[in-house]
């Protein structure tokens, strides 16, 4: 048994630990050191991974409170490699670290030698701070990870020490950082630096993931929060097809080869089995540098911590049952909706469809950003019975307006009415037709609940016949045929001669003589022009170029339906509409000079990337000659412009 043994220091490497004993115990050997620490006098003194952690807990002195699970997670660097490894390994990686004598732990983690720092390093100013706290420096958990080349508190680089975790000689050895470290003048980062920024980040989120414990995911986690955060940024679709070459074109813009050169990340960007696409693919079906994963967690916008306290399932409309935003119903605005189907595009965001029970039905384009979304409605597909319902009950009260009928229901006036119409409700509502209506209605279910027949004697029908007319006088033959649908049909079908002399007399409406034809020559040269006027306040509006079509031309002046019926009577008007519609590239190119002068206003030179995603335009499209060689053009303007 060990006589006694150093408490470890804030973030001490169990290495450093072991260093700090072996200088105190003057052993005359390393072999002794490793024999008495480890029980093997061949064992090599690892710096990041050490194995038989059961003897040294074992030999540790009588009343110590450390067990074998809290020198890992606290005094090794396996909490690096927990989240981005299975369970399982990670789980055999542990039983290594304690109890066996076989350096196997490194291939079960994916561990390479050319991933692993070949010199012990330090910060020179923590080494100050140690020795003004502890009276000795020691080597910190956090300076030895791979990829670390700052140091996050004090916002210098690490500077090498002479001690080498590779050499033969000295990888027997427990080295302390008193016996390597002299005293060196800080290397200050600089804030305006891209590169610096980026090791800063780096190395913050390895300090945070040593921090953790147990931090364990699934591949379907990982790939999830990959796919949606890709989905967000517009580098792949919301049902999971990835836009690998602009992704890998963004990405190279983001990391220059330096920075992935110097924290050994090489990335054959020529290759579509790099190990960017290989975590996207399936992130944990084998092992993966920690480092890669963090350099795609920072790309997409997110450090570490967060990144881990996002969802491990991503409802793109939320959890359901969702809401139901029908106005006339009882259940307005409360979970009932039990139906939600998502439609994906390509190269669009997804539509949900919401059906209640009610036969309320609405879309919305998601996925919600917001609570507040949940509460939007797109598109309206259908009202349902129960609305329909409501706004007859409301239409048949003359003491509402419709424009209060509009405000119940959630819609605009012409909507009101459009239904109104469709249902067969009198209008205008004047008294008469609301009263001809009711009686009609009263009359239909009297005569459905008496099941009329032609047992019915013909005096009375011909007295229900006359107590209408006599009731509704100025009605015309049209609305007591619709009103009393019922009893006209079986007067029809069972006393015709009866009926025709008892109907109202006929009402003929003449058109006024006189009235001038169309000039369709003048209309076509005003048409003409007024397409031209069109097309140029489109083009030449602010915002977002819209599409020169002939449907956005003719629309904005209202002779969609004119042109589509009468399209040989306007030949001019139809050339102007030919020389004006905009093709797909031409549209582009437009686009593509809007997104120019927006970078240019706002004074930022853009990538090529995000002038292509300002402009809206997909691979296929660039892959066009003319749009091309006018991306080219913009791009060589932003480069002269810096300059």
């Amino acid at each position: 048994m060990i006589i006694f043994f150093p408490d470890p220091y804030p973030d001490e490497l169990l290495y450093s630990v072991c260093a700090r004993y072996t200088d105190i115990a003057a052993y005359p050997g390393s072999s002794s050191a490793n024999q008495e620490l480890f029980g093997s006098r061949s064992k090599v003194a690892s710096v990041d991974l050490p194995i038989n952690l059961g003897y040294l807990v074992a030999n540790l002195p009588a009343g110590h409170q450390y067990t074998e699970d809290q020198i890992i997670d606290e005094n090794t660097l396996l909490p690096f490699y927990t989240p981005f490894c299975p369970a399982e390994r990670i789980s055999s990686a542990r039983i290594d670290m304690k109890y066996s004598h076989s350096p196997q732990i490194y291939g079960r983690l994916g561990i390479f030698s050319q991933h692993l720092p070949q010199w012990l390093q330090f910060c020179p100013l923590c080494v100050e701070s140690d020795r003004q706290k502890f009276g000795e420096p020691y080597w910190h958990r956090l300076h030895q990870v791979p990829g670390v080349k700052v140091c996050p508190i004090h916002n210098v680089f690490l500077e090498q020490s002479t001690a080498s975790v590779r050499k033969e000689r000295q990888c027997w050895e427990f080295i302390s950082a008193s016996r390597v470290i002299k005293t060196t003048q800080p290397r200050l980062l600089k804030q305006q630096e891209p590169s610096h920024q980026k090791f800063l980040k780096i190395a913050g989120d390895i300090a945070w993931l040593l921090s953790q414990r147990n931090l364990i995911f699934s591949k379907n986690e990982f790939r999830n929060r990959y796919l949606h955060l890709l989905a967000k940024q517009g580098f792949a679709t919301y049902k999971g097809y990835v836009y690998f070459p602009v992704l890998m074109d963004a990405f190279t813009n983001f990391y220059s080869t330096q920075i992935l050169q110097d924290i050994n990340c090489n990335l054959n960007s020529n290759s579509y089995n790099n190990w960017l696409m290989n975590i996207i693919r399936s992130p944990l079906s084998k092992a993966q540098n920690p480092l890669h994963h963090l350099l795609l967690i920072q790309f997409l916008g997110y450090n570490a911590s967060d990144f881990f306290q996002l969802p491990s399932e991503f409802y793109l409309f939320g959890k359901g049952p969702w809401l139901c935003l029908n106005r006339a119903s009882d259940h307005y605005q409360q979970p009932v909706v039990q139906k939600c189907h998502i439609k994906y595009f390509s190269g669009r965001k997804p539509v949900a469809t919401f059906s209640c029970t009610c036969g309320f039905v609405y879309s919305r384009r998601g996925p919600d950003e917001s609570d507040e979304d949940k509460y939007k409605i797109g598109r309206l597909i259908s009202y349902g019975h129960v609305w329909l319902e409501r706004l007859t009950k409301l239409w048949l009260d003359p003491t509402i307006s419709i424009l209060k009928i509009a405000r119940e229901l959630g819609v605009i006036y012409q909507t009101v009415k459009f239904h109104a119409l469709a249902l067969g409700l009198p209008f205008p509502r004047s008294e008469l037709n609301l009263k001809l209506f009711q009686s009609s209605q009263q009359l239909n279910d009297y005569n459905m609940n008496q099941r009329l027949t032609k047992s019915t004697t013909k005096e009375n029908h011909r007295l229900h016949w006359l107590e209408a007319i006599e009731k509704y006088p100025e009605a015309s033959r049209t609305i007591l045929q619709d009103k009393f649908f019922v009893l006209y049909r079986w007067l029809q079908a069972n006393d015709s001669e009866w009926l025709n002399a008892h109907l109202p007399p006929t009402q003929r409406f003449f058109k006024h003589k006189g009235v001038a034809r169309v000039d369709w020559s003048n209309r076509d040269i005003e048409l003409e022009i007024a397409v031209r006027s069109s097309a140029s306040c489109l083009k030449n509006s602010t915002g977002r170029p819209i599409w020169l079509t002939k449907t956005a031309i003719t629309k904005k002046i209202g002779i969609r339906k004119l042109l589509s019926d009468h399209q040989d009577k306007l030949p001019l008007t139809v050339k102007a509409l030919d020389e004006l519609v905009e093709t797909q590239p031409e549209y582009a190119v437009r686009r593509l000079w809007w997104a120019t002068n927006c970078f240019l206003e706002e004074n930022i030179c853009p990538t090529r990337v995000q002038l292509l995603l300002r402009a809206s335009l997909k691979p296929a499209t660039v892959a066009l000659p003319l749009v091309k060689a006018e991306i080219d053009k913009a791009l060589d303007l932003f480069s002269r412009v810096n300059t």
